[in-house]
């Protein structure tokens, strides 16, 4: 791999070693003015020591934003809104092109690729305060309508082998059979968004409660893996499992209210914290680092960094000036957060 902050090319990706703490971003070197000059627009696979390989670079007024990366790390989803019109492309990352997917932007919403290789896409559409979930094929073409949902919270994700998607709804966590459409509710709080902690195994959060709870799939008691302090005004937003601890994600609207913690026995141990400048939104994670974004300004200017959570070091990998928007999207590597 790379090390930190060099830049390689498409042909020097080591896609063998694409794993957990690899990362697919977009780079953008200066907003679109207001009288339509173009911005330069990257997009990088950074991997987890801090080296990025450049994908595709163009130069537009759209916004481009990363939806979605396929199972076998060789295409990506990709999202571009202009004055006018908002489409869908597929970005090949070996050969840097992108090809458009005929599905209206204005009706559909690309939730992401099936798994575990991404031969398909899942599709939602908002009807009446429901949401259609359905298959389509990489073309645009319906495959299959799965179900409809209630309401949606915190997006929706597949299991690591394909055959389930979990979905936060307004009954609850539900997840629906990517092969018969087929809905199970599991016992939860309404308002939760869950993650994949493993293969049989929910991280939910964002209840009501603002805890962190671990729920198995095939229904069996939830455990709580930590509640918020009493009296913050934060919340408990994710949790990710290195080799050598468990690392829980502190959000919130106010100044300072961004942390990182590692869980211990007493509770949690802060490890980093908003410093009125830039507030950290872990991104991805390896078996030993975290690649941390750092959001300022309202969150239009973002650096990138790699944190080793056992010194709390920052390092940095792309760090944009106040004239640039810098890191405007990301997709991690699919791993669940228990798992890496």
């Amino acid at each position: 791999m790379l090390g930190l902050g060099q830049t390689g090319s498409r042909a020097e990706i080591p896609w063998r070693d694409i794993g957990p703490g690899w990362a697919l971003v977009t780079d953008t070197d200066a907003q679109a003015a207001t009288d339509g000059s173009k911005a330069e627009v990257w997009v990088y696979l950074v991997d987890p020591d801090g080296g990025k390989y450049e994908i595709y670079r163009t130069k537009t007024t759209d916004q481009i934003r990363l939806m979605a990366w396929s199972g076998d790390t060789r295409r990506a989803i990709v999202f571009s809104s202009g004055a006018s019109l908002q489409h869908y492309s597929q970005l090949d990352l070996a050969s840097g092109r992108l090809a458009a997917i005929p599905l209206s932007a204005a009706k559909y919403s690309i939730v992401g690729y099936t798994r575990p290789a991404g031969t398909s896409l899942l599709v939602s559409r908002l009807t009446h305060a429901r949401t259609e979930l359905s298959r389509y094929t990489l073309t645009g073409h319906l495959e299959r309508q799965l179900a409809t949902i209630v309401g949606s919270y915190g997006g929706m994700s597949y299991s690591p082998n394909g055959q389930t998607i979990v979905a936060g709804t307004q009954k609850g966590i539900e997840l629906v059979n990517n092969a018969s459409g087929k809905v199970t509710r599991l016992p939860s709080a309404d308002g939760c968004a869950g993650v994949w902690w493993n293969a049989t195994t929910l991280l939910t959060a964002g209840c009501s409660s603002n805890r962190l709870d671990l729920v198995p799939v095939d229904g069996a008691h939830l455990r709580t893996l930590v509640v918020a302090s009493p009296g913050t005004h934060a919340f408990l937003s994710g949790a990710w499992h290195l080799r050598s601890a468990t690392y829980v994600q502190e959000s919130g609207p106010a100044a300072g209210a961004y942390q990182l913690f590692r869980l211990v026995r007493s509770g949690l141990k802060p490890v980093l914290a908003d410093d009125g400048a830039y507030r950290p939104e872990v991104i991805a994670a390896s078996t030993t680092r975290l690649m941390v974004a750092q959001v300022a300004g309202g969150g239009f200017v973002t650096g990138l960094a790699v944190l080793d959570p056992a010194t709390g070091m920052l390092r940095a990998i792309l760090t944009p000036t106040l004239t640039e928007t810098g890191v405007s999207s990301w997709v991690p590597y699919y791993v669940p957060v228990g798992q890496n």
